[in-house]
């Protein structure tokens, strides 16, 4: 598998890409057990740890992403409080970039450059303070109405 969850600091979700191309059913599992969270019925946040990735994930990975964006954003139930995307690679931000251009996030996104540790990140306090007014350094905010196309 080319993601681990680890929910054990719930409602921190914490999903760790490894450094593995998905294939297709792997793709798809990923995007099912993120819509997973949503039967619990309860707000959690995302926290993407982007940065062991060092391939290029294919187009049409990216154009499923949107696909999926769209289809949560037409959900009623919005327990995703706000995702947190960790990036260290030029190519994965100008991804990023694409797809927030394309389809704005369901919830307040915020994509940061750092090198800290995941038990440091992992701090609910510190990600539940995280706001549009609140950056750390080097975080760039994504607001849920960013995008050209909504």
């Amino acid at each position: 598998m080319f993601v681990k969850y680890h929910s054990e600091n719930f409602p921190l979700i914490y999903i760790e890409f490894i450094n593995k191309s998905p294939n297709p059913e792997e793709w798809d599992k990923f995007l099912n057990d993120w819509l997973e969270l949503y039967s619990f019925k309860k707000d959690f946040i995302l926290i993407f740890d982007t940065r062991q990735i060092e391939y290029f994930p294919p187009i049409e990975y990216t154009m499923k992403m949107i696909h999926f964006m769209d289809e949560l954003k037409k959900r009623k139930d919005n327990y995703l409080k706000k995702n947190l995307i960790l990036v260290n690679n030029q190519t994965i931000k100008n991804i990023l970039d694409l797809i927030f251009k394309i389809k704005s996030p369901q919830s307040p996104t915020y994509i940061w450059y750092t090198g800290l540790t995941k038990e440091s990140i992992n701090n609910s306090l510190f990600i539940e303070n995280i706001s549009e007014q609140n950056l750390a350094s080097d975080m760039i905010y994504i607001s849920p109405n960013q995008s050209f196309f909504k």
